[in-house]
């Protein structure tokens, strides 16, 4: 789920967020945002999006519906 998968960020260190709170109206897809602009160097770039790729890699089902 999107929390299940923020929540995986979120305990890597990564700004990653459930899509709830930028629903308006009916129920809020099963999509993430994820912040770029906070690390300082561009090996921690690197990094935070190898993490997201690692635990999208775990669920062919849901990399579809991320990418």
């Amino acid at each position: 789920t999107r929390s299940a998968f923020a929540s995986q960020g979120r305990s890597a260190g990564l700004g990653v967020i459930g899509s709830d709170p930028f629903c308006i109206a009916g129920t809020p897809p099963e999509a993430v945002r994820l912040c770029l602009g906070g690390p300082s160097t561009r090996q921690q770039i690197t990094h935070g999006l190898e993490v997201l790729a690692h635990a999208l890699e775990g669920s062919p089902a849901l990399a579809s519906a991320y990418i």
